[in-house]
């Protein structure tokens, strides 16, 4: 592994103001020995900084708890040193040179920060676009080598990092919500169609151009439900209106269904009652 690695000192390190105390530039290559470039917070229980660490080329891994993430180039994936259940490593089936750079934070309200977003959105970060932005604050962090920073100079680093990884999350949200409403227009159309019952998730995937496994998690994570089940609730919901007007009978062949009884079997599956439970009582407790 060839590596540049800055510690970088910081004039008044007050504890109220998180700062910049650390650079890397490294490469890292397959082979027996290079496969060591690991680290986790249980080997590192004293160290209370927190990292952003960017792919310039080739990839890394990272996770929390048992989920692991690949971080190729243009993604940066942060970490809180001494957190027992995170870490990140040189992947072990990798063979191309992993190009990074790490900038190493703080104190402050560094940790609660990177907490949250790790919660809420994961360790990995798209920054791509950001990519112009962190290679010259890296290149002026390797020209100042052995430089003492004045606490606005630190400051200033932190920040534009930490707006970088909030206006990633951003667009990645905004993205998700727009995915999301493709994916309930879509239900909406398709289960109120006349084989309505043989639309599923399969389906939805290929029509909007995922994989199911894919389209299902990324629903999943936005909403907190699975697509199964809201494909279902809106299906109810067309079956509701249908037995407004119609019998049991009229209302299977509606929706695609070879007899009432698969339509009361389905029906009940799904809110606990039957059809003619639904009718006789005119109401239907919420089971989304």
């Amino acid at each position: 592994m060839d590596s540049i690695n800055i510690p970088v000192t910081t004039v008044s390190p007050l504890e109220n103001v998180t700062r910049l105390n650390g650079f890397i530039r490294a490469s890292t290559t397959g082979g027996s020995r290079e496969r060591g470039y690991y680290s986790n917070g249980i080997v590192r229980p004293y160290d209370r900084s927190c990292i952003v660490q960017y792919t310039i080329k080739g990839c890394g891994e990272t996770w929390v708890g048992n989920r692991r993430w690949r971080v190729p180039e243009g993604r940066a994936f942060i970490n809180i040193i001494n957190r027992v259940d995170t870490g990140y490593r040189y992947p072990r089936d990798e063979e191309r040179t992993w190009r990074f750079v790490t900038f190493t934070f703080i104190d402050g309200n560094v940790r609660e920060l990177f907490g949250e977003l790790i919660a809420r959105f994961g360790p990995v970060y798209d920054l791509s676009r950001s990519h112009d932005a962190l290679t010259r604050i890296a290149e002026r962090i390797d020209r100042r080598q052995g430089q003492v920073y004045s606490l606005s100079e630190s400051s200033s680093i932190y920040s534009a990092i930490e707006a970088m990884l909030l206006d990633s999350v951003t667009i990645d949200d905004t993205r998700e919500r727009g995915i999301v409403n493709r994916i309930h227009e879509l239900v909406e159309k398709r289960v109120r169609s006349v084989d309505s019952i043989r639309f599923g998730v399969g389906e939805a995937a290929e029509m909007l151009g995922y994989s199911r496994e894919h389209l299902s998690r990324l629903y999943r994570d936005a909403t907190g439900r699975t697509l199964k089940v809201y494909i279902d609730f809106a299906r109810v919901e067309y079956i509701r209106e249908l037995l407004e007007l119609n019998d049991c009978a009229t209302t299977a062949r509606l929706v695609g269904m070879d007899s009432p009884a698969n339509l009361t079997a389905y029906f009940k599956r799904c809110t606990g009652m039957t059809p003619s439970e639904y009718k006789s009582s005119g109401e239907l407790a919420s089971w989304l």
